[in-house]
């Protein structure tokens, strides 16, 4: 079983050791996923398509074609950018009452036999 290893992106010292804090395996795969949700164009220095970049769909109108092609933006965005992650089912869902969009990947963590979840709602500030 192999393990992942990505550094804590709120950089805080660990209070032992004052070294970065990192994570590991599951941890490290579900914090990728979630830069890559909603990571947008020019986030990461000289990679400007880096990201889903869904952030963007909240401020369309509600449609079938809008879950679609949101769905398949994450789709290509995960695939390009998180090897370690091997996508079983995905949703996105209306949530247009709270002026949201529910998104849900079911994946697996390459190395580990146990289906992970990842849920988020992108919700527009008014």
């Amino acid at each position: 079983m192999s393990t992942y290893k990505d550094f804590d992106l709120t950089f805080k010292p660990h209070p032992g050791t004052g070294d970065c804090l990192k994570k590991t395996d599951v941890n490290a795969v579900k914090a990728s996923l979630k830069n890559i949700l909603f990571g947008g164009p020019f986030d990461v220095p000289f990679n400007p398509t880096y990201g889903g970049n869904i952030r963007t769909m909240l401020f369309e109108l509600s449609s079938p074609a809008l879950f679609a092609m949101t769905k398949r933006k994450i789709l290509l965005a995960i695939s390009e950018f998180e090897p370690r992650a091997e996508i079983e089912d995905l949703y996105v869902n209306d949530n247009s009452d709270n002026n949201a969009l529910d998104i849900g990947v079911l994946f697996y963590v390459k190395g580990n036999p146990q289906k992970q979840t990842l849920n988020y709602s992108l919700t527009r500030v008014s």
